[in-house]
């Protein structure tokens, strides 16, 4: 069964329908290194690539039970712990946040970690540095080529690097003590299907978002029918 990594805080009502769909949720808890809104975002505590996991030693320490859970459920994952200390402050709290697109990985360069960068080249993926440390949160891939976003310099970014972007206003999805959230934590893809962390629908830019899914040949599926919250992405294993 492929594993659903989400947020503590996501509501039951998504939990039952990853189940449903043939998920199993776990849900990833806390660090007491991060300010408490994003302290159990799974692409601020992680960075997963393949079947490559890397997080802090730190973290590893406080939730074993967790990394336990996904070494038993898939054998092929190989983690990647770093000394890395994660603070509450930006942006020392995005060390693993990064955006893969195909070949592609954005990323403050001078804040991520240097096993992510190492692991980047390995791979010989094309490091392209941006000036927002959480470029997974705000934006969401579909497919390789096409984006969604409401971040203006994420959209210029990627497309001066071939990426199609669809433009969404600011706001109208929630993250508890922040004025909003952003589209790539309120999502999750797996294969060519996009998990939403409540209703998409509600969006009221739907049509624009439908016209990109449309365009990139990407499915949907609304988890529940609440408004959408960012929990930091949901993160498949």
């Amino acid at each position: 069964m492929n594993i659903a990594l989400i947020d503590e805080r996501v509501s039951e009502k998504i939990e039952e329908s990853l189940l449903a769909k043939g998920f199993l949720p776990i849900r990833a808890p806390k660090s007491e290194r991060l300010a408490p809104d994003v302290a159990s975002h799974p692409d601020i505590l992680l960075f997963k690539d393949g079947n490559t996991v890397i997080s802090s030693r730190h973290y590893r320490d406080e939730a074993p039970q967790l990394f336990e859970s996904i070494g038993m459920h898939n054998r092929d994952i190989k983690f990647r712990f770093t000394d890395d200390l994660q603070g509450a402050q930006y942006p020392a709290d995005c060390i693993y946040n990064a955006l893969i697109a195909g070949k592609r990985i954005f990323c403050k360069t001078d804040s991520i970690s240097g096993e992510v960068l190492s692991y980047a080249r390995e791979k010989k993926y094309d490091i392209i540095p941006v000036r927002q440390g959480y470029p997974a949160c705000t934006v969401l891939m579909l497919g390789e080529e096409y984006a969604l976003t409401s971040d203006d310099g994420m959209a210029s970014i990627l497309q001066s690097n071939g990426v199609e972007v669809f433009k969404i206003r600011n706001g109208h999805i929630s993250l508890p003590s922040r004025e909003y959230g952003f589209i790539g934590g309120a999502c999750g893809a797996f294969g060519d299907t996009l998990y939403f962390l409540g209703s998409i629908e509600l969006h009221p830019d739907f049509d624009i978002i439908k016209t990109a899914m449309d365009a990139s040949g990407m499915k949907y599926i609304s988890l529940s029918d609440e408004k959408l919250f960012d929990g930091g992405r949901i993160i498949f294993i």
